[in-house]
């Protein structure tokens, strides 16, 4: 073979390989397009296939529904759903509701190819998703993500959930995040930056076989409503809440109702000058041994203290000022009677930390 063959050879070939290189590209580019709309078939056997492309069904198997929509959860028979596959990559713009009440999904399959880096909003995600007892979600990408407002709200039979890889850092509602999920027993929520939450109303509320939780590491800053936060925690046994900030939060109400596992109540550093509702904050917290209430101000809500301290201990040690204490028994008639019969310790006198 001549020089000159030779040459044009790789000439011709190097021609190829550039194109390759610039096309794959544009391709990978082209796909990773987030979109409005899916297309979603479901067959007779409960089996759902999620395409960002047209699908064709399997021959010999029958369709309930075949059709493109915005989200799974549109589909007129989605509570025939049991198991969920994503053929090909699915990329969605918005996340919001995508598998909301289907409450016979027990399985997810190619979750790998469900790609939720565009999505700002995962709201109610997974609500009501009843059936389900396992969710991973390590591959997650939640780097866009803004709201995510009951996102895995009565999921009643997970036991397990990790979140640990979520980053939050955009994140603004995290409301009823994780409520009644009654058969949750760990969360890991120590990574979660919660830098820009405004509310974490009822995050908890209802995870009722949990015995501990860390939220140490939660920027609370920005949050102005707290409101069923703990509500219904029945076998939390701690709760370090010493690092909250709580310069902003103007809604208290429930917080810890039906925290009933709980001997001890450190909220020594709560700053409650603008909070205008505590009504039930305290409701049937019928173990608590010791609360720590010393810089706890009530000028905003002597009109919503209602239930406050219902079937709270008589014996109780309260560390409280004087003028909380008489706001207290002034403000709730019903329970003047047992709060005077607190054993009412003065900040000055008790020990700073405890």
């Amino acid at each position: 073979m001549s020089k000159k063959i030779t040459k044009q050879i790789l000439f011709t070939l190097s021609l190829l390989m550039m194109v390759c290189c610039l096309s794959s590209p544009m391709k990978a580019k082209a796909a990773s397009k987030p979109v409005s709309k899916v297309y979603c078939c479901l067959y007779t056997n409960g089996n759902l296939v999620v395409s960002q492309k047209r699908i064709v069904p399997q021959r010999g198997r029958r369709v309930l529904e075949n059709k493109r929509v915005a989200r799974p959860s549109d589909l007129i028979n989605k509570r025939e759903v049991t198991s969920i596959q994503f053929k090909g990559m699915v990329k969605p713009k918005n996340c919001s509701l995508y598998f909301a009440g289907m409450t016979k999904v027990t399985t997810f399959k190619n979750m790998k190819n469900f790609n939720t880096s565009a999505a700002t909003n995962m709201s109610g995600m997974f609500a009501t998703c009843n059936k389900l007892t396992r969710l991973n979600l390590s591959h997650f990408s939640t780097k866009s993500a803004k709201r995510m407002t009951k996102m895995f709200y009565s999921c009643i039979r997970l036991s397990r959930l990790d979140v640990s890889t979520f980053n939050t850092k955009k994140v603004q509602k995290m409301n009823y995040m994780f409520a009644y999920c009654h058969n949750l027993k760990s969360l890991n929520v120590r990574k979660l930056n919660t830098a820009k939450v405004t509310s974490m109303e009822g995050m908890f509320a209802g995870c009722q076989k949990l015995t501990s939780l860390n939220v140490s590491n939660f920027n609370t800053s920005n949050v102005q409503n707290m409101s069923s936060m703990f509500a219904e925690c029945a076998k939390l046994k701690t709760l370090n809440l010493r690092n909250f900030d709580t310069a902003k939060v103007t809604d208290m109400k429930y917080m810890f109702n039906g925290t009933s596992a709980l001997s001890t109540l450190n909220l020594s550093n709560f700053n409650t000058s603008h909070v205008t509702g505590m009504r039930a904050m305290f409701f049937d917290c019928r173990r608590l041994k010791s609360l720590d209430i010393r810089n706890f101000t009530f000028d905003k809500t002597k009109s919503s203290l209602s239930y406050m301290f219902y079937n709270v201990p008589s014996k109780v040690t309260v560390i409280v000022t004087q003028k909380g204490k008489d706001t207290l028994c002034g403000s709730q008639k019903t329970y003047a009677r047992a709060i005077k019969h607190w054993k009412i310790i003065e900040p000055s006198q008790a020990a700073t930390r405890h």
